[in-house]
């Protein structure tokens, strides 16, 4: 639940109050923890608490997945020591036997934890934990609870019908192939372009098989909330694999044709994600200030930014129209807005803020007016810019923006010398995209670091 929904329906007084009792359930899930002796007893509770933990610290803890990584190891040990791995499947079309309740719950903890190792395995050098022959547990059942009854044929229902098992089953489908990225880097093969695509295509197949609610608005199903709310989490997450997916292609197409695809990818990727931030935030989305949907959020707002950098200099291509540009420039202002209000809770959705306010600041500099030449008048001085003066209340920020003008190269070079160019000249440095790799990282110096470059 969102402060604000907490603090409308007097659960909470205030936003002061309601972190203090979230952060009472963080803190009593981990004595719940320290009190068990797991050595010597492995109840589902243990396993179900681990998942809890790993959830609650998307909005209270801001070491994001280092954090979580540990406990996700510790959760798949419980989970490989409990045979959570080894439930096999029911028989489709017969009765199965007494328990499916409980198996089915088993079911569904040992899917969210292996949701976690592999979705974050990128994030750990392409580590993870459950190897794919040690996980003979099927897929979550399409069923709700109420349809499992001892007695009854086991007969779950389409994929494209939502029940409150989909949104995990989605989820599962993800992080497969999330796993499967992993693999290939881990073979020591090449992520080509053509690798890239195949990849691509192959997810998309996979997306067939999810409900289709999940992937666009249905106003009939989201009546309930939390259909609406596994639509925004799993809208945000695939529009984050696609950007995660082409990044490395993205400033290269502005480079070389070739490469244009990712380029337009990302960009919508980026528009589509902050779009339904901030969706998130008007419908009391309550994992408005998860670590993971904040910082997938600012990678989406920087994907947009370096737009605004290369976009007028790019080869082959005409600059989109002014509307357009416009259109991009208000995602960016009204990301770092709504990061800057989840930063209230949660420090490293504030950081993302600052540092996107950062580079907007550089770009006004190199650009002038953050507008094309004769653009109406900005939509995005409709926004609230006290909110980015008080970034500048830092005095590290100083440093950072001389970092980051210095991590962007030299701005002394006219546009037009640049687009007359030939290809081989206009290719990235590499310093300049492991520049951009550490800011989508928020891999960002120190004071100290500064002082010693």
């Amino acid at each position: 639940m969102t402060p604000e929904r907490a603090i409308r329906e007097n659960i909470c007084k205030d936003q002061a109050h309601w972190k203090r009792r979230c952060g009472a359930y963080w803190r009593a899930s981990q004595r719940a923890l320290g009190a068990n002796d797991i050595a010597r007893s492995k109840p589902i509770e243990l396993a179900q608490t681990l998942v809890m933990l790993l959830y609650c610290n998307q909005s209270l803890d801001d070491n994001g997945w280092e954090y979580s990584a540990h406990f996700v190891a510790f959760a798949v040990r419980i989970g490989h020591s409990m045979g959570l791995s080894k439930l096999g499947s029911e028989t489709v079309g017969h009765v199965p036997p007494p328990g499916l309740r409980e198996r089915e719950l088993r079911r569904r903890v040992w899917w969210n934890i292996v949701f976690l190792d592999w979705y974050l395995s990128p994030s750990v050098g392409h580590s993870y934990l459950i190897h794919p022959a040690q996980c003979n547990t099927a897929f979550p059942a399409n069923l709700d609870w109420e349809e499992m009854t001892d007695g009854r044929r086991f007969e779950p229902r389409p994929r494209d019908q939502w029940t409150g098992a989909a949104f995990l089953i989605a989820k599962a489908e993800v992080a497969e192939s999330v796993r499967e990225l992993s693999d290939h880097t881990n073979a020591g093969q090449a992520l080509t372009y053509d690798f890239l695509l195949a990849y691509e295509r192959r997810l998309n197949e996979r997306l067939k098989l999810v409900a289709p609610c999940l992937l666009q608005r249905d106003h009939i199903l989201e009546r309930d909330d939390r259909v609406a709310w596994e639509r925004i989490m799993l809208t945000i997450g695939l529009n984050n694999r696609s950007i995660r997916l082409h990044r490395r292609y993205m400033l290269r197409g502005y480079a070389v044709l070739e490469y244009r695809g990712s380029t337009e990818k990302c960009i919508n990727a980026a528009k589509n994600m902050l779009h339904t931030y901030q969706e998130a935030q008007s419908i009391d989305f309550p994992g408005i200030t998860w670590w993971v949907v904040c910082m997938h959020s600012f990678a989406a707002a920087v994907i947009l930014l370096m737009d605004q950098f290369y976009a007028r200099t790019a080869v082959g291509g005409e600059t989109p129209p002014p509307a357009e540009m416009e259109t991009r420039r208000r995602h960016i202002f009204q990301g770092i807005s709504l990061l800057n209000a989840a930063g209230n809770t949660n420090n490293l959705a504030r950081r993302a803020a600052r540092v996107l306010g950062i580079l907007a600041d550089e770009l006004t500099r190199r650009r002038g007016a953050f507008s094309p030449p004769g653009a109406h008048l900005s939509l995005s001085t409709s926004l609230p810019f006290s909110a980015m003066d008080r970034l500048k209340d830092y005095p590290e920020d100083a440093h950072l923006g001389s970092w980051v003008s210095t991590g962007l190269g030299p701005s002394s070079v006219p546009d037009g010398e640049l687009q007359a160019a030939p290809v081989s000249a206009r290719g990235m440095p590499p310093e300049i995209e492991a520049f951009w790799t550490r800011v989508f990282e928020l891999d960002l110096p120190v004071v100290d670091d500064l002082k010693n470059d």
